[in-house]
């Protein structure tokens, strides 16, 4: 069972927000797992919301891929930056970012990790993306794409959606 980590090398006061973002083939969103939702199907569990970056290893959720609905064909891996154009943060405050896909069941054996681009004066990322092939396997394709204004998910929806990722 993977879970997913997102981490930083040095404290800030930053609330970072991980979010995962699930759609059918044809882009359509069906749901997103954060802060708000902490449970989806028994197949996405979001484990750790740190509201500031004193937690050096903040937010993680717990993934059980085959456990999604069948309709389930991508989770897009984001974070965005809580409430950061208030704040006048930007994702250049932290250091050393990085997101972890792990196999659960040893904590070692990695599916991926991503260090995200910290010199970017962007609001949000985004990480990485799972998707479900024909044959019904997981793959994961890292990405670590700047989102310039993402203070909230659903700036980050709207960045997706202009870019024609998602309806």
């Amino acid at each position: 069972t993977p879970r997913s980590l997102l981490c930083w090398g040095e404290q800030a006061p930053l609330d970072c927000d991980l979010v995962a973002i699930l759609l059918d083939r044809g882009g359509e969103l069906l749901q997103t797992a954060d802060t708000q939702l902490r449970d989806y199907h028994g197949a996405l569990q979001y484990l750790h919301d740190s509201q500031d970056a004193q937690d050096a290893c903040g937010d993680q959720m717990l993934l059980c891929p085959d456990a999604l609905p069948p309709q389930v064909a991508r989770v897009i891996f984001a974070v965005h930056l809580y409430d950061a154009a208030a704040r006048g943060q930007d994702w250049s405050m932290l250091a050393d970012p990085t997101f972890t896909l792990l196999d659960r069941s040893d904590d070692r054996s990695l599916y991926c990790s991503v260090r995200t681009s910290s010199g970017a004066p962007a609001q949000g990322q985004i990480l990485g993306e799972l998707t479900r092939a024909d044959n019904g396997r997981w793959c994961f394709c890292a990405r670590s794409e700047a989102v310039p204004q993402a203070s909230s998910k659903q700036e980050i929806l709207r960045w997706l959606r202009q870019r024609g990722e998602m309806r």
